[in-house]
């Protein structure tokens, strides 16, 4: 008779520390705006000009969202077992931001692009199953874990306008508005000796 003790935990957020990918060039500092392209655009008081919409982050941390965890306990003092972990649904992640600047989220994610250092996404999706098998030592413990990595932010979005005027360039800088959003990297399933 095997005897595991098996726990499942429901789904929950939590902080990890990220593995992160190498990237080719380095990130964009937080503080620095990423610009979107010159639209041209009308000014009730100016006429035809240019606008464009600038996006920095105050905050980047990135966390590891679980959606399914189990742990298992082998109770023999001198025999192995081994213990296979399942899960059979399927999770997504997509990318979202404050309502207040629902305008301006195409350069918001493009500065999550620009200075998230494992890459950021649109959505991502958990396969629909999952499984490993672990040899569990006597009177020891394994976990397995799935979820994925997502970009938690806070920061503020400007609006620049623009009008040439004589050859000079007259500036009129709109309001700054704060927002918060996250963004998924990428999905994860692990596994491993010891409790979670």
């Amino acid at each position: 008779m095997t005897r595991v003790t098996s726990k499942v935990v429901e789904p929950l957020t939590g902080s990890a520390t990220p593995r992160t990918a190498s990237r080719a060039l380095s990130p964009q500092p937080l503080g620095v705006y990423k610009c979107g392209a010159w639209r041209a655009t009308s000014f009730p008081w100016a006429g035809s000009g240019y606008f464009r919409d600038c996006a920095r982050f105050a905050t980047l941390k990135q966390i590891y969202d679980v959606d399914y965890r189990t742990e298992a306990f082998n109770e023999f003092y001198h025999q192995s077992v081994n213990f296979t972990c399942k899960h059979a649904e399927t999770t997504t992640w997509t990318y979202s931001v404050s309502a207040t600047v629902k305008a301006e989220a195409g350069v918001i994610f493009a500065k999550a692009e620009a200075s998230a250092t494992a890459g950021v996404a649109r959505s991502v999706s958990t396969t629909k199953e999952a499984s490993a098998s672990i040899e569990i030592h006597p009177r020891s413990w394994v976990h397995c874990t799935r979820g994925a990595y997502r970009y938690k932010f806070t920061g503020n979005v400007r609006s620049q306008w623009k009008k040439t005027s004589g050859g000079q360039v007259s500036w009129w800088k709109g309001t700054y508005d704060d927002f918060s959003g996250s963004a998924p990297s990428r999905t994860l399933y692990t596994y491993g000796p010891g409790r979670l």
